[in-house]
């Protein structure tokens, strides 16, 4: 643990690095293009929403068209383009029909794991450039399909690794490959949180965006499924409780998925086959809808959810991707129905003698999430992907780093360093420097080099390209196969390929 000063001084230490890098390790934001791309959003749930509400309107993106097959989902995508672009937006419950129709350019892709590679390569395929969120697909077999099908029609292919847009990751490899962190053999990453990772519908009960499309509040829908009259209708602490009892247990999230669905198929009839059709969609149950995550049919869970993103960072940092893994982990906390492992700890094996470890545990919050890159020379810590600290492994007390230029040209450190356990939850204080100001600023980068790949007609410039995420996805995939087997599996994509 730091201290706030030295926290400070690990803050002040990486934008003094910054400052002497050969591309002043900044983020150049890319130059306005001659017209917005008319984009479609295909999934409007959590993540596609954080998406449309950072979309850069301004000159890059026009937003035309929202698809979600989940009534609420569709409803409040299309507010925020109805609120920040189009007042007109089209709104639909296939996405089949909405590319049909056109009128647009590119898609941006937010939907569960499974669907990836099936929905891009119909969006290729039609002649729509995509950007498609990670995990790149399911399979290996989706990914190559999704990047042949971008080669075969000219298209840009994206993979929403956005940390490829963030300026405090790109002075990180800057760092890298300057030498100025030197050797790094070692990249810890984590992912760590308290809680079930189950969602329910609970966002939603009294949203006032579902209150003006549907006449009333979900939660005085499913009150009058389940007989709740008067006051209690709209309080979500009692209908959300067995037998609508103020002391009694809440309804599972299964349950209360269950219910909330019953609602939104009253409101929307056709929404009901949706919840069910297997051929189609994929989903089995409300739940399996409601916690896609959760279930193997849909997710590869915590490793493709979240340790793609850091799997992806190792990648890019090392310019290579792992040899070899290893997984312990399994389901030891939550016995709820779940088909995914709770916890995850993941050691990959690099060439050149380099290791990342990844762990991702729903038990314990004290390390938040965070990679530290640690060299020979030095380590950069980046937290949250929203503060960013450098320390100098030279001898001494903590202290301030003073850049200098070494004989090669390249930048040197000196002064002291040191090593943190854990820099979550810190907050950078107001002037501190190595910190965003907006951490969800990465997203709209990502979205502006999508947009202008798709102007200049230059696929190299996104931030993630297809064949970075299918290197990912790989790690993923083998790292998932390598804890169910209790085995050492290759991540090399012949022996991946025909595994």
């Amino acid at each position: 643990m730091l201290k706030p000063e030295e926290l400070k001084v690990g803050r002040r230490n990486f934008m003094k690095a910054a400052a002497v890098l050969p591309a002043a390790g900044a983020y150049v934001a890319t130059a306005k293009i001659a017209e917005p791309v008319k984009c479609a959003w295909i999934g409007t749930g959590g993540e596609g929403r954080v998406l449309l509400e950072n979309c850069p309107y301004n000159g890059f993106i026009e937003v035309v068209a929202v698809a979600d097959i989940r009534p609420d989902f569709r409803e409040l995508g299309a507010h925020i383009v109805r609120q920040k672009c189009c007042p007109d937006v089209r709104a639909y419950s296939n996405y089949k029909d909405m590319l049909s129709d056109g009128g647009f350019e590119a898609v941006v892709i937010a939907t569960p794991l499974l669907t990836h590679g099936p929905i891009t390569m119909d969006c290729l395929s039609a002649g729509y450039h995509v950007l498609c969120e990670k995990t790149m697909a399911y399979s290996i077999d989706d990914c190559e399909g999704m990047i042949n099908a971008a080669k075969k029609n000219n298209l840009v292919l994206a993979i929403g690794h956005q940390r490829h847009a963030n300026p405090l990751y790109i002075t990180t490899k800057e760092m890298v490959d300057t030498g100025m962190l030197g050797e790094v053999h070692h990249i810890r990453s984590l992912w760590h949180r308290n809680h079930s990772w189950r969602r329910s519908p609970a966002g939603e009960w009294n949203n006032e965006v579902l209150k003006e499309k549907f006449g009333e509040y979900p939660i005085e829908g499913v009150a009058k499924i389940l007989g709740i009259t008067g006051e209690n209708a709209k309080n979500p602490n009692i209908v959300m409780r067995e037998g609508g009892k103020e002391d009694a247990p809440f309804y599972t999230e299964q349950k209360q998925f269950e219910l909330y669905f019953q609602y939104l198929a009253e409101k929307e009839p056709e929404f009901e086959a949706k919840i069910h059709d297997t051929s189609e969609y994929g989903y089995e149950s409300p739940d399996m809808l409601g916690n896609w995550r959760l279930y193997k049919k849909m997710s590869h869970g915590l490793m493709s959810e979240l340790g793609s993103h850091q799997i992806d960072v190792c990648n890019w940092m090392w310019g290579a991707e792992p040899d070899y893994v290893s997984c312990a982990g399994g389901i030891w906390a939550y016995d709820d129905g779940r088909e995914v492992a709770d916890h995850v700890f993941s050691i990959f094996q690099y060439p050149n003698e380099k290791v990342m470890t990844f762990t991702s545990i729903t038990t314990n919050k004290f390390d938040h999430y965070y990679d530290q890159v640690m060299g020979t020379k030095g380590t950069a810590f980046l937290t949250g992907e929203s503060e960013a600290y450098y320390y100098s492994e030279s001898g001494g007390k903590l202290g301030e780093v003073k850049m200098e230029e070494s004989g090669s040209g390249k930048p040197a450190g000196s002064a002291s360093g040191s090593r943190a356990k854990d820099m979550a939850g810190a907050g950078a204080a107001e002037g501190d420097g190595a910190s965003l100001s907006n951490p969800f600023d990465p997203y709209r980068y990502e979205l502006e080099k999508f947009a202008s790949a798709i102007r200049k007609g230059d696929p190299s410039l996104v931030g993630c390209d297809g064949e970075a995420g299918y290197k990912a996805a790989i790690a993923v995939l083998r790292s998932v196969q390598a804890q169910e087997e209790n085995k050492v599996k290759s991540c090399r994509i012949a022996d991946a390929r025909t595994a």
